[in-house]
């Protein structure tokens, strides 16, 4: 029979203690050694996408694309959306890789108009690419002047994220009887209107938006309680502008419910009903 053994197995008979003692000292330590390996936390080495995002200058496909368009944006729109991370990005400069991706789609295929209706919302919402956003929401609705979720998204992230009054009521006032559109939107956008000053016009739109509700409906009684803030903020500020043994004629002296406006212990114009400035309530000074 074949001797397994190595030939040099018979040198580990001839270890002395101090020896084993050594060796097993060293296989133990090992031992520990992959133990605390395994059960310490590895500091992960971490490189935002914005760093490693590879980005082509959008030209290149413009003019190189060999009559290949759909296929590249094809290509690009699916592998922005694998590649998509969460990462805010804060710079206000339109330099995100994904507003950099996404514009580069648009601007090789204008008419998608999906990519509008996503890229938006996502740079706007998730990464916080506000600007990046706001430039694609402007390039869609050049093409898609009247589609309701371009105004609507285009319209929030003026009113939330830019505080841009004028331009949120340009795209809301739009869509705001539009199918699609939330109950609470004409209310939106009188508010808009009472916000910039126009407290006739706010006036105007919420009795638009009275008018069309059925005679039960709860949203009519809101649209009169809102009605009725509206017209005693006109009238107050009339009758208070002026003296109150002097009443200028234009002023309307009885409130929505036909009761007369008071003098009250401050000395000043009020209504019996209790009101609050039609105002969206962030914007209500304290």
């Amino acid at each position: 029979m074949k001797n397994l053994y190595p030939k040099n197995f018979k040198n580990f008979k001839n270890l002395t203690i101090k020896d084993s003692i050594l060796f097993l000292s060293i296989i133990f330590l090992l031992i520990l050694i992959s133990i605390a390996n395994q059960k310490s936390k590895k500091i992960p080495i971490a490189i935002s996408k914005q760093e490693t995002a590879l980005n082509f200058n959008k030209k290149i496909f413009e003019y190189i694309n060999l009559g290949n368009k759909r296929l590249i944006v094809s290509w690009l729109w699916i592998q922005t959306l694998l590649e998509s991370d969460h990462q805010q990005y804060k710079k206000r400069d339109a330099n995100s890789w994904m507003f950099l991706r996404f514009d580069t789609i648009v601007s090789l295929d204008p008419l998608f108009l999906q990519a509008y209706r996503v890229a938006g919302p996502y740079l706007s919402v998730i990464k916080d690419d506000i600007v990046g956003a706001n430039i694609l929401y402007n390039k869609g609705l050049k093409i898609f002047p009247d589609d309701f979720y371009l105004n609507f998204y285009a319209g929030n992230n003026y009113f939330f994220e830019l505080n841009d009054m004028e331009n949120a009521y340009k795209h809301f006032e739009r869509i705001q009887y539009h199918l699609h559109a939330p109950k609470y939107l004409p209310s939106i956008v009188a508010k808009i209107k009472a916000q910039m000053g126009d407290l006739q016009v706010a006036y105007d739109l919420i009795s638009a938006a009275y008018k069309m509700q059925p005679a039960d409906s709860d949203l009519k009684e809101r649209y009169y309680e809102s009605l009725y803030a509206i017209k005693a903020e006109i009238d107050l500020n009339c009758l208070n502008s002026n003296s109150k043994y002097e009443i200028n004629k234009k002023c309307n002296i009885y409130d929505l419910d036909g009761n007369r406006y008071f003098i009250n212990k401050s000395n000043v114009y009020d209504a019996i009903k209790k009101w609050k400035p039609f105002r969206i309530n962030k914007f209500i000074s304290k």
